[in-house]
């Protein structure tokens, strides 16, 4: 197993993943900081080289990212090298038994409520509130405590802050950041950026995706 990425986040990834013992040999993968060889006791690869030299061309990986463009990025690059993305899963966290799709990362203390379908790649982060038929399209993060109330649309690539509450059956479009601690009440147009309470557009984003 290889988690991508040797940062906080991946730290907090390493927390959930030794919720259960830990049967494979695992790695972090960190290609910017090149001091970085080791994180807690486990080694970090540098290259896709060092990726090769040790999994024989397969291998399983986690995202240790939470930047939604970085995660998408890094989504395709590694399974354009044979890798197989992994999602992560917290024991901690309360699933309806009718979420669909879970291909997507779910950290501490989560709830994700019944109907719920969440796009490929997403982050669930630590103690965020997800409730009935929210639809999240892929690679979106929403961030520590976020509350997304029933029957929201939330589009692809978009951060919903730490804090955020998004009101019921409400749409937001894809490559919109929604500031932390934000009440959003209205819809949000795609390639904005919008905070406050009740949140407002401030912004319009350029798209890289």
């Amino acid at each position: 197993m290889i988690v991508i990425g040797a940062g906080g986040h991946a730290l907090e990834v390493l927390d959930v993943l030794l919720e259960n013992p830990v049967t494979d040999e695992m790695f972090f993968y960190d290609d910017i900081n090149i001091s970085n060889v080791r994180l807690r006791n486990y080694d970090v690869l540098k290259s896709a080289d060092d990726i090769r030299g040790i999994s024989h061309g397969k291998f399983n990986f986690i995202l240790g990212i939470g930047d939604p463009a970085k995660r998408r990025f890094l989504f395709n690059k590694f399974v354009k090298l044979g890798g197989v993305y992994c999602p992560l899963k917290s024991i901690t966290s309360t699933f309806s038994q009718f979420v669909n799709n879970l291909c997507f990362d779910v950290m501490k203390n989560c709830f994700i409520g019944s109907g719920v379908v969440i796009g490929k790649g997403c982050l669930i982060n630590t103690g965020a509130q997800i409730h009935h038929g929210v639809q999240i399209g892929e690679f979106t993060e929403i961030s520590p405590r976020a509350t997304i109330l029933g029957d929201v649309k939330i589009g692809s690539n978009c951060s919903i802050g730490a804090n955020a509450t998004i009101l019921p059956r409400l749409i937001i479009g894809s490559n919109v950041t929604i500031g932390a601690g934000s009440v959003v009440t209205h819809n949000i147009a795609g390639n904005s950026v919008a905070y406050g309470n009740p949140a407002r557009v401030v912004n319009e984003v350029l798209t890289h995706f």
